[in-house]
Order: C-alpha cells, then sequence, then structure tokens
C-alpha cells in the first residue's frame, strides 16, 4: 500500500488551517480521527454520519464549467478604486462549495481597526480556496444553476480586492428575484455571520 503523498498530507492540513487550537486537540483527543483512518469510509453513509454527530443539514455543492469565458466584467463602483488583486482558482470543470469563514472574533480586534492587516486576513481567505472575478461572472451568468439553498448566504469571492483607503470585495447575494453582486467594505466590521466562501470542493 502505498503512503499518502506530499500534496494529500498538505490537504488534509488545509482542512483545520483557522480551526481553533482547542477544537483541534478535542478532536485529537476524541480518537474519531484514527477511527476514520483505520476504517473503510467507502461504507459510510455522509448523510447519515452527519445526522449521528449531529450536523446541520450538509448545503448541496454545484458542478459547474468554467471553460466558457464569462461575456462581463465587473464594474468598480467608482473610478476613483483600483484593483489591488485579481487571482482566480477555478479549474475547467469544477464542483464548488460553501465554507464558512474565520469569525472576527479569531483575529484581534485590534487587527480588524487596522486597514494594513486587511489584505491578510482576506489571503486567508484566498488560502481556504476563495475564488475571484471569473468565477463570480460565470456564476451570475449561469445562475439558475445555483442551488436554492445557497441564498441564504453572501458568497465571496476574496480574489478580486479593490481599494480606496479601505479594502472591498465582491459578492453575489440573493435580491428575491435574481442574484446579483455588489463590493463589500471589508474593515473594522470583520466577515459577516451570513458570510460564505465559495470554493472548489476539497
Amino acid at each position: 500500500m502505498k503512503t499518502a503523498t506530499q500534496g494529500q498530507e498538505d490537504k488534509l492540513l488545509s482542512i483545520f488551517k483557522r480551526v481553533s487550537s482547542e477544537r483541534v486537540q478535542k478532536l485529537i483527543e476524541s480518537g474519531l480521527l484514527l477511527d476514520l483512518r483505520d476504517s473503510d469510509v467507502s461504507d459510510i453513509n455522509r448523510g447519515e454520519f452527519q445526522k449521528f454527530v449531529g450536523l446541520k443539514f450538509r448545503i448541496p455543492t454545484l458542478a459547474i464549467s468554467f471553460m466558457d469565458s464569462a461575456s462581463m466584467s465587473l464594474r468598480l463602483p467608482r473610478e476613483t478604486m483600483r484593483i489591488v488583486r485579481n487571482v482566480d482558482g477555478s479549474s475547467a470543470v469544477a464542483t464548488l462549495e460553501l465554507a464558512a469563514l474565520p469569525d472576527s472574533e479569531y483575529y484581534e480586534e485590534e487587527r480588524w481597526q487596522n486597514e494594513k492587516h486587511v489584505m491578510e486576513i482576506i489571503e486567508c481567505a484566498q488560502e481556504m480556496g476563495g475564488l475571484g472575478e471569473h468565477s463570480l461572472c460565470v456564476l451570475l451568468e449561469k445562475q439558475h444553476m445555483i442551488p436554492e439553498a445557497w441564498r441564504d448566504f453572501y458568497l465571496i469571492f476574496p480574489g478580486f480586492v479593490l481599494e480606496e483607503g479601505a479594502y472591498y470585495v465582491p459578492y453575489l447575494y440573493w435580491n428575491g428575484a435574481k442574484w446579483v453582486y455588489d463590493f463589500y467594505y471589508l474593515s473594522i466590521h470583520g466577515w459577516r455571520s451570513r458570510d460564505r466562501l465559495v470554493r472548489n470542493l476539497i
């Protein structure tokens, strides 16, 4: 049997990125990770397992093709804004999921009140697999495919960052009739409770 590759080990570690040390320690002490390691996970029904451990209903994923270029691009709210980052890690064909962002309490309060640290917090979201402008535009054009359950959230795309005295990231939201985009002023307010990262399924 082949041992895990470095890439597989890195992906496993990335799942616990930005998780509190207390929660990770409890998980280690519980022995559940060892049980999963030694079990045949192909025989485990994920939905039943989630119910058993008390997890809420799993938000559906979205299979989508990014092979076609979007016919639109994001309009800047003001001409004085400048683009400071525009990266997108989407694959040609992808399965997307929503992921919760770290609570603003995870960071020391003064970091949210100091603009120079906000980019670092945005980069943390990117490291979690956040996507950018291209993915947002494709989703907007194929919005009939977006799961209805996603309407409860703001879909964040931290790969595209604007700056005008503060940092802004684009997001999609359901306005009651359709999906539209706007820019969120990311500063002392931190992430909102309904913000969700759109990323490739881990």
